[in-house]
């Protein structure tokens, strides 16, 4: 596995954010707080890019449905780019795919 990142980027209109590496109860906390400071935030549409996640566990889906549930309520769009096989295995079988807008590639605007 590769070492744990969050980069937050500016795009136009958009706030990026690209994880690389594993999600687990370790790294949680990073990406918890990365989350909350962008959509604390201007009011822009939230993507967060997972195609470079190795690995994600279930305190990463307990993020990702809190964040997505805190976006909706403030009427703020939360895009989640589609990571690797084994994450979206994760994202089916805890239904996460039916409950989030996932996107199978980065927006052309928010580059």
């Amino acid at each position: 596995m590769s070492e744990f990142r969050v980069k937050c980027r500016n795009g136009t209109g958009d706030i990026v954010l690209s994880v690389v590496g594993a999600v687990d109860l370790a790294t949680a906390p990073e990406l918890d707080q990365a989350i909350k400071q962008a959509l604390d935030g201007p009011g822009r549409r939230l993507v967060l890019d997972l195609r470079g996640v190795d690995f994600m566990d279930a305190s990463g889906v307990a993020i990702l449905l809190r964040h997505d549930q805190r976006a909706r309520a403030a009427a703020r769009p939360f895009v989640v780019v589609r990571g690797p096989p084994q994450v979206q295995r994760l994202f089916d079988l805890t239904e996460l795919s039916t409950r989030i807008a996932i996107v199978d590639e980065l927006p052309r605007f928010a580059s």
